[in-house]
């Protein structure tokens, strides 16, 4: 696991007062008619965290910085530029959008329509397309886990809530597929598991009041434990068992989704609370507000993720570690949850 320096600690210890400091400015800005242009730049920030510096070439992966998140780039932009004497870096981060295609492709002449990650496969690893039996859309196994159990140990396909669950609208016991639904529907003679538990996901209601969510993951019990291969992601991309990191600001990660396979990134903030993400459409939006999540870019001109990408699992990339579950992004950035409570919140390790 990538070193933590004594800077990122001193910014963890920072980041809760940071935290009071802004939403102390945004009370008072409200009872100061004077102070409109400081209440503007308040009102465009809605995430804070600890992360790289972000430069016009980049960012600077050995600068650690308090993070304010803007929803716009040009929008106005908040008069800090340092707390408790950690330096603060401004930075847009747009509502993040729940990847997942709601319209699959229809199938071209003389092909399949279909990409590797996106066909039947047999073992099955992490980073294939899957869905529910029936369901218009597809994401992405994230990997497999192992649930001691007292009548024997359980075989769990790990992924998002809104991939296998379509975010709590479908119970325990749904058939999940892979393939997903593609470019034709899904086949109940690919049923590989059954939804087994989900972490609910609480949404903003109407008066823009909602409870915070820090995980959007989902398992299934997987019927046939030998048609699984433990420790390997589609494309050949190895992950180690049993274990699991710890993200951290300039830690290289890679992962492997069913819409751009095999991508590589570098994680650039972490504990990055109050990320808004949209679960419906650009028309008919469907808000959830997010804490402790992880921000990653590529470190190359590829998008690290696009729709379809969602459920899938951040290794490290020098050791193969899991250390996240991507569920949303806005194809510049992508957010993800840490998964080593995900995996104490299911009982259950990496295999």
């Amino acid at each position: 696991m990538a070193a933590m320096s004594p800077s990122f600690a001193e910014a963890l210890v920072a980041l809760p007062s940071f935290r009071n400091l802004v939403t102390e400015i945004r009370v008072s800005q409200l009872s100061d008619p004077h102070a409109i242009a400081d209440y503007r730049a308040m009102q465009n920030v809605h995430a804070t965290g600890v992360g790289l510096r972000r430069t016009k070439r980049g960012y600077s992966e050995h600068e650690i910085t308090l993070k304010l998140f803007v929803f716009d780039e040009p929008g106005d932009r908040p008069n800090i530029t340092d707390w408790a004497g950690i330096p603060v870096d401004v930075e847009p981060l747009p509502i993040q959008m729940a990847q997942r295609p709601h319209h699959p492709p229809t199938i071209p002449p003389g092909g399949s329509g279909r990409t590797y990650q996106q066909e039947h496969h047999r073992p099955l690893v992490g980073g294939l397309s899957v869905s529910p039996l029936g369901a218009g859309y597809a994401g992405t196994i994230g990997c497999f886990l192992l649930r001691p159990s007292p009548s024997g140990d359980q075989t769990l396909v790990l992924s998002n809530n809104h991939v296998l669950a379509h975010a709590d609208r479908l119970p325990v016991g749904t058939p999940l597929v892979q393939p997903g639904r593609e470019a034709t529907p899904t086949s109940a003679a690919n049923v590989f598991a059954t939804l087994d538990d989900t972490i609910p996901l609480q949404f903003m209601s109407s008066g823009g009041a909602s409870i915070r969510n820090q995980y959007d993951a989902a398992v299934g019990l997987v019927t046939s434990p030998q048609d699984v291969l433990g420790g390997m992601m589609c494309g050949g991309l190895p992950h180690k068992r049993g274990a699991l990191g710890v993200p951290v600001p300039g830690m290289r990660v890679v992962k492997a989704g069913r819409t751009t396979a095999i991508t590589h990134g570098v994680v650039t903030a972490v504990g990055v609370s109050g990320v808004r993400v949209n679960y419906g459409t650009l028309a008919n939006p469907v808000l959830a507000i997010f804490d402790d999540t992880i921000t990653v870019t590529s470190v190359d001109h590829r998008p690290f993720s696009l729709p379809g990408d969602s459920g899938a699992v951040l290794l490290e990339e020098e050791t193969g570690e899991p250390v996240a579950l991507l569920f949303c992004g806005d194809r510049t950035r992508s957010t993800a949850c840490e998964l080593g409570p995900v995996c104490q919140r299911f009982g259950a390790l990496p295999i």
